[in-house]
């Protein structure tokens, strides 16, 4: 089905579960606006429906619909998500539910965007704060290994032509449930480099730092290029913090390969207040940032193999 035929799919789903919902029908409601998001309905307007079950006399489906939004990745706002509000009108309902703790990241990529057309450009690099929220780091654990598990799992792994933001690569899902020793000591060291990054973030005087979840899992996944293989430039809509861990290194003086991290399409190749950071994969480095910050890969550009483990932080529950 094509992205089209599927935003429409969802689009029905997410009408039909806000009826239910309505009905006081709230697990099969939330049932079906769950699968919904889950397949191409991340756009659905669902800060206006939790605002319909309000008005409704459906308090907790609201307050269930807005939890469920949350860690699904969707847009919790009502006008911020009209483009014909006036921006500082957007700016301000961004700022309230974020001082109500009604926020994630997708939400915080979508206000800094606001924050560019108002032109304030001092917020925007308060809360990306690239001094201390991209972070470079080296994790003591057996490269060789994970790479050699990454290569062994590769044939059972999905090949990605296009899909999100990658292009070209072979997807090892769900890396956290394998038992390969190696692999899990890998995620023990970067639980614990994601628990101290947290945790300084907490402690700064940061617009985010309350909101830093107290506990939290891992979702991992790995990647495998063969040269041509990149990844778009994109967010990660459902964490908090987002990673990227290298087994082993692009040789030194050739071009491609990089990390960049910087502003979105939409403001152009780059925009007051964004960073404009490349980062060479080197073996054992892993590179730690908070997941609405816009990343995206340069490809090769020739024969090579390029691997590496990507994940999310999500809050546990």
């Amino acid at each position: 089905m094509s992205e089209a035929g599927k935003t429409v799919q969802a689009a029905g789903g997410v009408g039909e579960a806000l009826k239910r919902l309505l009905a006081g029908e709230g697990e099969a409601g939330l049932a079906l606006y769950r699968e919904a998001l889950g397949s191409g309905g991340l756009d659905a307007p669902a800060g206006l429906h939790a605002l319909l079950l309000d008005r409704a006399g459906r308090g907790d489906e609201a307050a269930a619909l807005r939890r469920l939004a949350l860690e699904a990745g969707a847009d919790l706002s009502v006008k911020g998500t009209a483009l014909a509000a006036p921006p500082a009108e957007r700016a301000r309902e961004y700022e309230t539910l974020i001082a109500a703790g009604l926020v994630n990241s997708r939400m915080i990529w979508t206000y800094l965007l606001v924050l560019a057309e108002l032109g304030r450009t001092d917020e925007i690099e308060a809360i990306l704060a690239p001094d201390f929220l991209l972070r470079e780091v080296r994790v003591d654990a057996d490269a060789g290994a994970v790479e050699a598990f990454l290569l062994q799992q590769e044939q059972a792994g999905v090949y990605q032509e296009a899909d999100q933001s990658v292009r070209q690569m072979t997807k090892i899902r769900r890396l956290q449930d394998f038992d390969e020793p190696a692999v899990q000591a890998l995620l023990r060291a970067v639980r614990d480099e994601t628990e101290a990054y947290m945790e300084e973030w907490a402690s700064r005087g940061h617009m985010l730092s309350n909101l830093m979840p107290p506990s939290f899992r891992l979702r991992a996944w790995g990647l495998i290029s063969r040269g041509s293989g990149y990844n778009t430039r994109h967010i990660h809509h459902r964490g908090w913090v987002t990673g990227v861990y290298y087994p082993t290194s692009v040789p030194p003086g050739e071009a491609g390969g990089e990390l960049r991290v910087g502003c979105p399409d939409q403001l152009g190749a780059r925009a007051p207040g964004w960073p404009d950071v490349g980062i060479r994969p080197e073996a054992g480095l892993l590179v730690l940032m908070p997941s609405y910050y816009t990343h995206w890969t340069v490809p090769l550009g020739r024969e090579g193999l390029r691997t590496s483990v990507a994940f999310d932080v999500a809050v546990a529950g």
